[in-house]
C-alpha cells in the first residue's frame, strides 16, 4: 500500500449497521509520476478524502510489476458521502495534474459486503 488511512474503524453488525459504501478507483498511464503522484495525493486529494463526511477508510496500491497502475479503494457511511468525497477529488487532481490526469479513472462504486481488518 502507497497510503492507508483509517477514521473511527467500526463493526459491521448483521442487520444492526448499515453496510459501508466503497469507491475503487483503478488508474492507468501513470508511468515515471511516481514522486508527482505521491506527492499531489498527499498533499491535495488525500486530506479532502479523510476530511470529507462519512469517511471510514482509505487505501491506495501500485504494483511495482506493472507500475502504469494504481489503484486506490475508499470506504464511507453511505453513497451520498462517498459520491461527492469523488467528484470534489477528481475535480482538485485535475485542477492540479493538469496533463498527468489526462484519463480519468475507472471507477467502481457499491455497497460492502464484508469488512475486515487484521
Amino acid at each position: 500500500a502507497v497510503f492507508h488511512e483509517v477514521a473511527h474503524p467500526q463493526r459491521q453488525t448483521k442487520d444492526r449497521e448499515r453496510p459501508l459504501f466503497v469507491v475503487v478507483r483503478v488508474y492507468e498511464g501513470i508511468t515515471g509520476q511516481t514522486e508527482t503522484m505521491h506527492s499531489m495525493v498527499s498533499q491535495h486529494a488525500l486530506p479532502l478524502i479523510t476530511g470529507a463526511p462519512g469517511f471510514r477508510g482509505f487505501y491506495a496500491f501500485r504494483d511495482e510489476a506493472d507500475p502504469d497502475r494504481a489503484v486506490s479503494v475508499t470506504l464511507f457511511d453511505s453513497r451520498e458521502d462517498a459520491l461527492r468525497s469523488h467528484e470534489r477529488v477528481i475535480e482538485v487532481m485535475r485542477e492540479k495534474l493538469g496533463e498527468m490526469a489526462y484519463r480519468p479513472p475507472r471507477v467502481t462504486m457499491g455497497e460492502t459486503v464484508a469488512l475486515a481488518t487484521a
